[in-house]
């Protein structure tokens, strides 16, 4: 667990021992996380952990940097969905569906390479090409993304990385495979 929370970037010494330095940097990537902050390892917590720990793949980097390329090309707003099914074509056969952004979780999820992972509290640390779907909430359309670092996403213009939806929708997280 402790190697998991440094790597995660919440630093600890990595000893052994479970003391209040280690549970309180616990607490911290729980907050983070948007989980429970109780300071004990369960379930979402290790699940959340174990996400954490996907760097970017060779394969989410080709995603960004396509996807980085689409958004510099095009520079428009309200056509998200149409930015980023562009960029993941590139990588896999065409297959998301749909004039709305929010239609394209259900897809990812079914498709074999592509990995949901839980969304994360501060959305700035996801790996470079994850692919991220904001519900509809009180929105037309929803949102969707491509994380390509340094705190930044792309989709049919480059922006500062979405932390919530102006909708009011939860995110659900995509890793290619």
């Amino acid at each position: 667990m402790q190697e998991m929370l440094s790597k995660a970037g919440f630093g600890v010494q990595v000893n052994g021992t479970f003391g209040p330095t280690t549970r309180k940097q616990l607490e911290a990537f729980q907050q983070s996380a948007g989980i429970e902050r109780n300071g004990k390892l369960g379930p979402a917590t290790l699940k959340a952990l174990e996400a954490s720990q996907n760097g970017a793949s060779a394969l989410g980097r080709k995603l960004a940097s396509i996807a980085r390329s689409i958004a510099q090309s095009r520079n428009t707003v309200g056509h998200c969905y149409e930015g980023v099914a562009q960029a993941i074509d590139r990588i896999v056969p065409p297959f998301l569906s749909g004039g709305h952004a929010y239609m394209a979780a259900p897809q990812l999820a079914a498709h074999p390479r592509f990995k949901e992972i839980p969304a994360l509290k501060n959305m700035n640390s996801l790996p470079e090409g994850a692919v991220v779907v904001w519900g509809k909430g009180s929105s037309r359309s929803g949102h969707i993304s491509i994380a390509i670092g340094k705190g930044q996403e792309a989709s049919d213009h480059i922006a500062p990385q979405m932390q919530s939806h102006y909708g009011g929708a939860r995110a659900r997280v995509f890793l290619p495979q």
